[in-house]
């Protein structure tokens, strides 16, 4: 559990602090924060570990979110914009991250190791701004957002986790096929 902790300090920090540095916003500017993973979800929540970490103010609107998969990310960049709409002058922060490090499968049985491989630690943070003087300087506007969802009945993908002889947990990949791979 430490090692997934400090994994997730190392990819959220790292893509806020290069994020606050590229658009020179301050920490206590936050309103909004937003923060997705889904296979790592601890208590003391990593939006918690946000706000501790860059000192956001008390009274920020804080979500903390996690299991819904590949897509998720936009979704809360929905939810971000569906929130500014209603809190004028406002700035969300959106950090969505993958943790991999208690799911990694070290053993040989290949259905184990294509998950080793779909999945890695990574992660993106986003600043998103209803404020009128940011108009001048972002990189784009949010003017429609939408999430197509495919129902391919030639291929499925099982992603159930199962422990393995060395005891750990992983996702056992038992059919999938590569078109559906491109989606994810």
């Amino acid at each position: 559990m430490a090692e997934a902790r400090k994994e997730a300090e190392v990819v959220m920090f790292g893509a806020v602090d290069e994020l606050f540095e590229k658009t020179r916003v301050k920490p206590k500017d936050i309103g909004i924060l937003i923060v997705n993973c889904s296979l790592f979800n601890p208590t003391t929540s990593l939006s918690a570990m946000v706000i501790n970490h860059y000192k956001l103010r008390g009274n920020m609107l804080s979500y903390n979110l996690g299991g819904m998969g590949c897509s998720s990310g936009l979704i809360y960049i929905d939810l971000a914009k569906d929130l500014l709409q209603v809190h004028p002058n406002s700035l969300a922060l959106v950090i969505c991250k993958e943790n991999i490090t208690l799911n990694w499968y070290f053993g040989n049985d290949r259905s184990m190791l294509v998950s080793n491989c779909l999945f890695r630690m990574g992660g993106a943070a986003i600043l998103l701004s209803n404020e009128s003087w940011d108009r001048s300087r972002s990189k784009s506007r949010c003017t429609q957002l939408g999430l197509t969802k495919v129902l391919m009945t030639s291929a499925s993908v099982v992603l159930p986790k199962e422990r393995t002889p060395q005891g750990g947990l992983v996702f056992l990949c038992q059919r999938i096929s590569w078109q559906l791979l491109g989606m994810l």
